[in-house]
């Protein structure tokens, strides 16, 4: 096993022999062992990719890895397990910006929004707000087709990060064109957003739908939230 999934038997005995060779590094991680090249190791890699001409289709699979990751860590973040979770995701930070890179200058934008979408609970959990704003920012500017709830949902998730960190220009007009009873993401959405209006003065009735509709959605989404400031 390689970070809880199952992997092929000459890919394990080459990543040994990589480590017994002292150029990559083997570490306990929260789901089991992980492998590390030495940086110079890595910089040699990188230049023989793309002298080969597969750097391209080795940063797509890279890309959809870290966004299928992301949508299987998803509902764990809001259960008991979201610890754990929480800690696997911390080590996995240089790569979800990579591949939220790569997404950018592939013009895929479906990817990049599935990818921070599932992530920015997390983010706001961990209190790591400006690295939410950043990478919410950059999955929306992406260029390329993607689903208007996948754009939607991050357009709520990025005007309540704003709002919480002082920034109060955006509009939240978008919220009346959403349907928040879609999905259970999209009802987290509503949710946080006016959760982030309530908490710096700016929601009503008006701009976040009904009571009732808010309150439904509150026990789906705080569940797993950081503790009143």
């Amino acid at each position: 096993m390689l970070r809880g999934r199952r992997v092929p038997a000459d890919v394990l005995d080459a990543l040994s022999l990589l480590v017994e060779r002292s150029l990559a590094v083997r570490s306990e991680g929260p789901q089991g062992p992980r492998y590390r090249l030495l940086e110079s190791v890595a910089v040699y890699a990188r230049d023989r990719l793309a002298e080969s001409g597969e750097h391209a289709e080795t940063a797509a699979r890279h890309l959809r890895h870290c966004v299928r990751l992301a949508e299987r860590a998803r509902p764990h973040l809001h259960e008991r397990e979201q610890s754990r979770w929480f800690q696997y995701l911390d080590l996995e930070a240089g790569n979800v910006q990579r591949a939220l890179a790569e997404a950018a200058r592939a013009g895929a934008a479906q990817e990049a929004l599935r990818l921070v979408n599932s992530l920015t609970w997390y983010w706001y959990v961990r209190g790591r707000l400006g690295e939410a704003r950043r990478a919410l920012a950059t999955a929306l500017d992406t260029p390329g087709e993607a689903a208007p709830e996948e754009r939607g949902e991050a357009e709520f998730w990025y005007t309540g990060i704003r709002l919480l960190l002082g920034e109060h220009d955006r509009e939240c007009d978008a919220l009346d064109a959403y349907d928040p009873a879609s999905t259970l993401e999209s009802t987290r959405a509503q949710w946080f957003l006016a959760h982030a209006q309530w908490t710096v003065g700016r929601w009503s009735r008006a701009s976040s739908g009904s009571s009732a509709s808010w309150s439904a959605s509150a026990p789906c989404a705080t569940r797993g939230a950081p503790p009143p400031r």
